[in-house]
């Protein structure tokens, strides 16, 4: 799926520059996980030159960014959503 996004975001280039970025992950009880084809050494290599990065770990009722985590979820702007997902997340665990 990653690498699926990837093709997206280059079909969609403007003057040669990205416009949109797309990243598929998973988030759960713990953690938000983000798919990436750049390599850090806190990332983990799944296969085809794409890793699993850990972005976001849950602590406290919140997500909190780990240290090499991306500015934009360093900044808790999507901090609301993601606390919103996490909830319907468990609802519907209750519900099976």
């Amino acid at each position: 799926m990653k690498i699926l996004c990837n093709e997206i975001e280059e079909q969609l280039l403007v003057n040669g520059k990205r416009k949109i970025n797309l990243d598929i992950g998973y988030l759960d009880f713990h953690k938000m996980v983000l798919a990436s084809a750049k390599y850090n050494s806190q990332k983990i290599y799944l296969k085809h030159g794409i890793y699993a990065d850990l972005t976001l770990t849950f602590e406290s009722g919140q997500f909190c960014p780990v240290e090499n985590t991306f500015p934009d979820f360093k900044s808790g702007q999507y901090n609301e959503v993601l606390l919103s997902f996490r909830n319907i997340y468990k609802s519907q665990l209750k519900i099976l």
